[in-house]
């Protein structure tokens, strides 16, 4: 399957903006990270994901540590299967969402080869429409014949813990 590329305009950032004052802790975030900062900004593209689009309002890296923000979109079309009238992210997009989120922010030399995961805790259901935040940290790991990173990771709603879990990967 190709990657689709999406672009977000200044705009639609703008009112991505405003929407997560009202559902995320009554606080705006930044505008930096990813998207548009202003109108001069050139819009920014997105790769699409092979099981859905995630797009990070913001994020922050620093050394070890990976912070992001991200609008779980009503339309992603995966809500239309799981489940009809009531719709759940599947856990499976999430660890998609956050594979992809630590190849991205945790690369250095060379590309991380997802290895595994272990401790996943589907602890509260992630709704359409919600404002997800997700914490990752790393550390090395020795995974035998190579060197690997082990992430863990939690995803939070405004209330609570939705997804927690560990992630390896080969370096």
């Amino acid at each position: 399957m190709s990657a689709k590329t999406v672009t977000i305009s200044a705009a639609e950032c703008e009112r991505l903006c405003d929407l997560q004052a009202t559902q995320l802790d009554q606080r705006p975030l930044s505008r930096s990270g990813v998207l548009p900062v202003t109108d001069s900004t050139p819009p920014v593209s997105f790769s699409e994901q092979a099981i859905a689009p995630v797009w990070w309002v913001h994020r922050d890296i620093c050394d070890d540590t990976f912070y992001g923000v991200a609008l779980v979109e009503e339309a992603l079309p995966v809500f239309a299967a799981h489940f009809p009238g009531n719709p759940l992210l599947p856990g499976v997009v999430q660890i998609d969402w956050v594979v992809k989120a630590a190849q991205a922010a945790f690369t250095t030399a060379g590309e991380l080869r997802f290895a595994g995961m272990s401790r996943i805790k589907f602890k509260a259901p992630v709704l359409p429409g919600r404002w997800l935040r997700v914490h990752m940290t790393r550390g090395r790991v020795d995974m035998g014949n190579s060197s690997g990173l082990d992430v863990a990771f939690k995803f939070t709603d405004a209330a609570q813990i939705c997804t927690q879990g560990r992630l390896k990967f080969y370096v």
